[in-house]
């Protein structure tokens, strides 16, 4: 968020005969060029790395899709730009692909052994750090600059192959595609290697930008205005983030949190609000990611005392659906990011004294409220008006806040990708857990980034059993007591 800590690359010589084309409006900023995202998806099966990667080839051919084997460039305005190559061949290809082959299985591996396997109450499984190095080559990108000063495509896939799992991740920098890109992505792969090619959806078009007027024809103000912070208060909030950060330093863990625990606590807490609502009221709808995101946000803030300091949980909302019938059709995939963040406003107190339904009712409201066609133009305005001034994303609340981070990642069905026609039938898969050969049993997300995203949590859906799995990201040594009040919850 702060930009001493970018980096300022050397210009790198452009190709003549590349396709020079625009990034869209809200993928480059200064919070998107600090981040580089990698995602595992661990499958209790060996798959075929040559048809993985034959497949996917196939796909970045196709018009439109070849966009994602773009060299990310600053031009002469420090304004980043795609440059396509003419062709894709050997020396330059269209992402980068690399091969580990372990003649074992997977449980005798000193590190992949460890990856977690879910479990029968809400548990803290792993740092999922302890795999990074599983999921990308050694010399692989860590910052922005490592593209734009080589050759580099900007996705990457790294395979580890094992006689009973193979682990896929795939890399990329956060300026090229969210987490909805990701899933048109893995939805149009898994069917070209299950040789449906006619299937594929085609993309938005690459030479515009379908988002170009989103934000400059608000109809209303918004919402939540006047809890904006402005350039002194975004000084004070930043400069208390940055050296929490640096000071206590933070600590990642997956957290596995089975359907049966979720579906339980959203029937308590439906069951709380019909209690407390007038007869005739219909406002009781909670999802369970409403409830995922407010029993995070509870945790998050469980070693701070009761308070009125101000807690905003900034959910963030994927626009593909609000915006399906006019900027974003659906019958088209957005390779790009599409989302704002809701923000929802609470204190200390309220999040530790009052049931759980207050909290995710709190998230459910803000997405009724702050989710129309409306105000995501009028978020997307104050979003123009905030980028020139900051180069950052507005953030809502008070200098003195605690902000939480929620991207949740459920609607883009992770755990249903089909690889299934790259299995190598010898070998069968030995885990009991896993209820589809060729979908992924496990998933995580690992990133380098220019400052930690402290109080973060990544929903990263729902597997085939029904557990949800969670990225979450706290100040170092607040891990111990959460997995200490998990325990005491069994009990």
């Amino acid at each position: 968020m702060w930009n001493m800590l970018k980096s300022k690359p050397a210009a790198l010589a452009a190709v003549p005969s590349d396709q020079v084309i625009p990034l869209c409006y809200f993928d480059d900023n200064a919070d998107l060029r600090g981040m580089l995202l990698s995602v595992m998806l661990k499958f209790d099966d060996k798959l075929d790395p040559d048809k993985l990667k034959t497949s996917l080839e196939e796909l970045l051919q196709r018009n439109g899709w070849r966009k994602l084997g773009a060299r990310l460039r600053l031009n002469d305005q420090q304004i980043l730009e795609y440059h396509v190559p003419e062709t894709f061949n050997e020396s330059r290809s269209a992402f980068s692909f690399t091969h580990e082959k372990h003649d074992m299985h997977i449980a005798e591996h000193p590190i992949a052994s460890h990856l977690p396997l879910p479990t029968q109450e809400p548990s803290v499984t792993a740092d999922p750090y302890r795999f990074h190095d599983l999921m990308r080559r050694p010399d692989g990108p860590k910052k922005l600059a490592d593209y734009l000063n080589s050759d580099e495509p900007q996705l990457g896939v790294h395979i580890v192959s094992f006689d009973d799992a193979t682990l896929v991740s795939i890399s990329w920098p956060h300026t090229l595609f969210d987490a909805g890109g990701l899933k048109g992505l893995l939805d149009a792969w898994s069917l070209v290697l299950r040789g449906r090619p006619d299937e594929v959806l085609p993309t938005h078009s690459i030479e515009s930008d379908p988002l170009a007027e989103l934000g400059r024809n608000a109809t209303e103000p918004c919402k939540v205005a006047d809890r904006q912070l402005g350039q002194w208060g975004m000084m004070s909030f930043g400069s208390r983030y940055v050296l929490d950060v640096l000071w206590h330093g933070v600590e990642t863990r997956m957290v596995c949190v089975p359907g049966v625990f979720i579906r339980k606590l959203r029937e308590a807490a439906i069951q709380e609000l019909k209690a407390e609502m007038s007869e005739g009221n219909e406002q009781t709808f909670l999802s369970e990611s409403d409830i995922l995101c407010a029993w995070w946000t509870r945790l998050a803030v469980s070693h701070l005392p009761p308070s009125g300091t101000t807690v905003t949980v900034s959910n963030t909302y994927d626009l593909r659906g609000i915006m399906a019938k006019e900027m974003l059709p659906a019958d088209k995939v957005y390779l790009a990011n599409a989302c704002t963040a809701l923000p929802v406003l609470l204190s200390v107190k309220d999040i530790a004294g009052k049931p759980l339904s207050f909290v995710a009712s709190a998230i459910r409201r803000s997405i009724r409220e702050l989710g129309t066609r409306e105000q995501v133009e009028a978020m997307a305005a104050t979003v123009r008006d905030t980028f020139p001034k900051t180069g950052h994303y507005p953030i809502f609340g008070d200098a003195s806040m605690h902000l939480i981070n929620c991207s949740n990642w459920t609607k883009g069905r992770i755990f249903e990708t089909d690889f299934s026609s790259a299995i190598v039938p010898a070998i069968g898969s030995k885990f009991p857990h896993s209820e589809k050969q060729g979908t992924p049993s496990y998933t995580q997300v690992c990133g380098c980034f220019s400052l930690e995203l402290l109080n973060g949590v990544t929903i990263m859906g729902k597997d085939l059993d029904g557990n949800f799995w969670l990225s979450g990201t706290l100040r170092k040594g607040l891990w111990a007591g959460i997995e200490q009040s998990l325990s005491k919850a069994e009990d």
